[in-house]
């Protein structure tokens, strides 16, 4: 019983953290604007076996227009390149995202293609 009611006090207590809202970016007072999109390193291993492929990724823009997490979306079908495109969309750089002139977060799409000349 104690493990219990220490798990729901765990979890109302992390549910009722002042965490800002996550919005649709149809919700948006504006568009987003990409302030910093660094293309992701092509890994060298990937290079040497000829790996190409696209990657899609879902992130979580912050209030400050940083990126606070990574999801993969749709794999290159390469550990490799799916790693890259994680790390350099982690890097990027956006507006800061409002509604109704208040701060929220929201949710981007980027898709990274891996290909060799």
């Amino acid at each position: 019983m104690k493990k219990t009611l220490l798990l729901i006090a765990g979890i109302l207590l992390f549910s009722c953290a002042s965490q800002t809202p996550l919005v649709y970016p149809n919700e948006l007072d504006k568009e987003l604007e990409v302030k910093n999109s660094p293309a992701p390193d092509y890994p060298d291993e990937a290079r040497e076996k000829g790996h190409e492929g696209t990657v899609i990724v879902e992130a979580v823009v912050d209030v400050d227009g940083t990126v606070e997490s990574v999801e993969i979306t749709q794999s290159s079908g390469y550990r490799e390149l799916d790693k890259a495109a994680k790390d350099a969309a982690k890097q990027w750089v956006f507006s800061e995202p409002t509604k109704d002139g208040q701060p929220v977060r929201t949710v981007v799409v980027i898709t990274f293609k891996f290909e060799l000349s």
